[in-house]
């Protein structure tokens, strides 16, 4: 096995567990506080990747510790405040899409005021710790914010070794040369089989699986652009990584840049499938 990918194997088997356990066994409070950590470590990495100068780098981190108690109060309140958070992240997202694809298209860098950096760190951080508040407190309890994280990253490992092993059409060269179409049929043959997990455990009537199957692809679809976003501003910064704390991973922002996307998208996605 490669360096790398040993660094990475053993990264991942190490604080996957942590996570997990961190979900299904803290009190919402203390589940709060540890994603709070994650995105306050993401804040700060943000200020580097959007290269702000370091006074206003640190008013963000500041900006979003003084908004996270703010968000877990509004959502111990009422369960509209996270879902309100992710609309707000939808459009984004849209306009993300849209600078991915100009970037693509003719190379030209996103020329934003330090203002419209601060802005797009917060939509990418604060929607993403509502929603992972939302999928916590909500009526799918701590399994759907779990079966969020093994989508997220079952399509990333699936992508990873299709791509390795029949990759060969470039997905966005440009924004991020690694990936492949190849590699992404993979990530959607895995959204695949853990849809049909989701039918059996839940114990969906077989006759929503088309429903649920757009649903995840959708998500899984979404988390590509969170991490082709990422990519794009760690190839206007010139760096291979938003950090170093975890070994084989990167920062912060390399292992949740998908889930910025995507659990925004998932928590709309629950709740528009309830009856």
């Amino acid at each position: 096995m490669e360096g790398a990918l040993l660094r990475r194997v053993i990264t991942a088997a190490i604080l996957a567990p942590v996570v997990v356990a961190g979900i299904l066994f803290l009190p919402v409070p203390w589940f709060a506080g540890l994603i709070g950590v994650f995105v306050c470590l993401g804040a700060k990495e943000w200020g580097y990747l959007a290269a702000l100068p370091p006074r206003l780098a640190w008013s963000f981190c500041a900006g979003m510790v003084l908004a996270m108690p703010w968000i877990y109060l509004g959502a111990a309140a009422s369960p509209w405040v996270p879902l309100a958070l992710a609309g707000v992240a939808l459009p984004f997202w849209c306009l993300a899409l849209a600078w991915i694809c100009r970037y693509e298209r003719n190379g030209h860098a996103l020329c934003l005021s330090s203002g419209a950096l601060i802005l797009i760190g917060a939509l990418l951080l604060l929607p993403t710790y509502a929603a992972l508040l939302g999928l916590r407190t909500g009526p799918h309890g701590a399994g759907a914010l779990i079966f969020l994280l093994a989508l997220v990253w079952g399509a990333d490992i699936a992508a990873y070794f299709a791509g390795r092993r029949f990759g060969r059409h470039k997905l966005a060269p440009r924004v991020s040369p690694g990936k492949t179409w190849e590699g992404a049929a993979g990530a959607a043959l895995a959204t695949c089989l853990l849809t049909f997990f989701w039918i059996l455990w839940r114990g969906e009537p077989w006759g929503r699986a088309p429903t649920l199957l757009v649903f995840f692809l959708g998500t899984m679809a979404w988390s590509v652009v969170g991490d082709l976003l990422e990519s794009l501003f760690k190839r206007q910064r010139g760096c291979k990584d938003s950090g170093t704390l975890l070994p084989g991973h990167g920062g912060v922002m390399d292992r949740i840049d998908s889930l910025t996307a995507a659990a925004p998208i998932f928590l709309l996605c629950l709740y528009a499938l309830e009856p």
